[in-house]
C-alpha cells in the first residue's frame, strides 16, 4: 500500500488480468439466442479485471536546492545541496467492478431488420462500479489539502452485431435446423451515469466537482479494455457455434407438461 507521502516507484498503471484459460472456461449453456446472450456476457465478465488502477499522476516530485552550513577550523562553510521533495498536485483513481454477476443486465437497441441482408442490432451492457478518487496538494515537501472522493458510475458497454440465420439439416432430424449466425462489428465502453460523494473533504462543491472530473478518467481505463472484450467476444463465438442453433424438430417433439395435480383432498358431497 502506497501512503501519501511516499512516492510511487515501477510501473504507474497497474490493471490485473482476467482472462480465463482454455481449462477452467465457464462453457455456454444456453442455446440459440439465449445462447446468445450468455457468450456476450460470460465474454464481458471475463474480459474485465476486478480492480484497475490509474496512478500515473500519483508521486510526483521535484528538486530544491539546500544549503548546508558546517564549521572547520573555525571558518564557515556553505555548501549547495539538492533533494527531491514531494511536489504538485497528486492524483490516483481506483475503478472496482460491483458484484459484476449480480448488476450486470443486457438490454437490445436500434434494431433493423431489411428486407435483405442480416438483422442489425446494438446489444447494451450494463455493469455497476465505483471510482475512488484520492488526491494531495504537495507545495515543495509540505502536505496540503488532501482527501478522497467516492463514485457511483454505470457503464454501458455498447455492441453493434449482425445476426444473419441460415438452415442446416443434421442426420436424424425431421426438419431443418435454423443456425443463427452472429458477427460484432464494433463496440463501445463509456460511463453513462456518476453520481459522487465526498469522503474527507470539507467542501461538498469540490467533492462534486472532482467527481464529475472522475467521468473522463474512467473512461480513458475502461476504454482500454474495447479491443480484449472484443476479441473475446468473437472467440467465444467461433467456439460455441453449435450453440447457437434452434432446432424446429426439438420443438415439434417435446411434449408438453403435465398439468400440476391439486394437493388438495376431494371435497366430498352430501346427498
Amino acid at each position: 500500500m502506497l501512503k501519501a507521502d511516499e512516492p510511487v516507484t515501477g510501473d504507474p498503471v497497474q490493471v490485473a488480468e482476467a482472462l480465463p484459460t482454455e481449462e477452467t472456461e465457464t462453457p455456454i449453456k444456453g442455446v440459440g439466442a439465449e445462447g446468445w446472450a450468455e457468450i456476450i456476457r460470460l465474454a464481458v465478465l471475463a474480459s474485465l479485471p476486478d480492480e484497475s488502477v490509474d496512478e500515473k499522476k500519483w508521486g510526483r516530485q521535484t528538486t530544491v536546492s539546500q544549503y548546508q552550513v558546517k564549521t572547520r577550523h573555525g571558518w564557515f562553510q556553505v555548501r549547495p545541496v539538492n533533494k527531491l521533495v514531494n511536489h504538485g498536485y497528486w492524483q490516483r483513481h481506483t475503478v472496482k467492478y460491483l458484484d459484476p454477476e449480480e448488476t450486470l443486465k443486457l438490454e437490445f437497441l436500434n434494431v433493423q431488420d431489411p428486407p435483405e441482408g442480416p438483422l442489425s442490432f446494438t446489444m447494451r451492457t450494463m455493469l455497476q462500479a465505483r471510482v475512488t478518487t484520492q488526491f494531495a496538494q504537495w507545495v515543495y515537501g509540505v502536505k496540503g489539502i488532501n482527501g478522497k472522493v467516492d463514485a457511483n458510475v454505470a457503464l454501458a458497454i455498447d455492441s453493434d452485431c449482425t445476426l444473419d440465420m441460415k438452415s442446416t439439416h443434421k442426420p436424424g432430424d425431421l426438419l431443418p435446423s435454423i443456425q443463427l449466425v452472429p458477427d460484432v462489428t464494433g463496440l463501445r465502453v463509456r460511463v453513462v451515469d456518476i453520481d459522487a460523494r465526498q469522503v474527507g473533504l470539507a467542501r461538498g462543491d469540490l467533492a462534486k466537482e472532482m467527481g464529475n472530473g472522475s467521468q473522463t478518467i474512467v473512461n480513458a481505463i475502461v476504454n482500454e479494455y474495447e479491443g480484449k472484450i472484443l476479441r473475446n467476444l468473437r472467440r467465444k463465438i467461433e467456439k460455441n457455434k453449435d450453440r447457437l442453433q434452434i432446432s424446429p424438430s426439438q420443438l415439434l417433439t417435446k411434449k408438453k407438461p403435465e398439468p400440476a395435480k391439486s394437493s388438495e383432498a376431494p371435497s366430498s358431497v352430501t346427498k
